[in-house]
């Protein structure tokens, strides 16, 4: 549970309040084991991770499709088509490494703050 906690915390905020209570509960409880509060905590962290997971899907497409969209962009510029092929694959460079980094990410937070230091970055070298 604190584990959990620990690895999506900053996640939970956007997620429904009623399954992100029964684990702060559980958290914040002298006697964990009285009431049920395992059980409840267990099944509700069971659902955030199905919800979880489903953001980072869509945080991960979407990234990739606006750095797909960019990078498709960049090589119909004129200026890059007149770069040699070395030259190409090191303006390409860092888009390899953000549709790396946004594939192997395990928060959706992380997938779009990516994605964000991408655009700021990266595309205006």
């Amino acid at each position: 549970m604190k584990a959990f906690e620990a690895r999506y915390g900053d996640d939970l905020a956007d997620l429904p309040a009623d399954l992100v209570a029964p684990q702060r509960t559980l958290l914040a409880s002298d006697r964990p084991y009285a009431g049920g509060l395992i059980p409840q905590a267990t099944t509700a962290i069971t659902e955030l991770q199905q919800q979880l997971e489903q953001r980072l899907l869509q945080a991960q497409a979407q990234a990739l499709h606006e750095i797909s969209e960019q990078e498709a962009r960049l090589k119909a510029d004129v200026d890059f088509q007149k770069l040699d092929p070395e030259q190409q694959v090191e303006v390409l460079a860092p888009t390899a490494v953000a549709k790396s980094d946004v594939q192997g990410s395990h928060k959706p937070g992380t997938a779009l703050l990516r994605l964000n230091r991408y655009r700021s970055d990266d595309v205006p070298k």
